[in-house]
């Protein structure tokens, strides 16, 4: 099911798996709930110039298996000043 969210940008952080390889997470918050999720290479150019706690509107992907939810983020955008207001 994909969605689109208004959140606010918390910032991306690289992390090392047990075996040495790395990954990158993006941080996301939506009222009280934060939500982190792997992000590739393109996804990473997108949210390089934005700054934390910036207004960003995200397209997520969320699909529910019998015993996990998975949220993948396809797209993230600044949200434009006018249409904060």
């Amino acid at each position: 099911m994909k969605v689109k969210a208004n959140m606010k940008y918390l910032g991306t952080e690289e992390r090392k798996t047990k075996d040495g390889k790395t990954y990158t997470v993006c941080g996301l918050l939506q009222g009280f709930d934060t939500e982190q999720v792997f992000i590739n290479d393109e996804l990473k150019r997108l949210c390089a110039p934005i700054s934390p706690m910036s207004d960003v509107e995200c397209q997520l992907n969320i699909r529910i298996t019998g015993e996990r939810t998975f949220v993948n983020l396809e797209d993230i955008r600044i949200v434009p000043e006018k249409v904060k207001k």
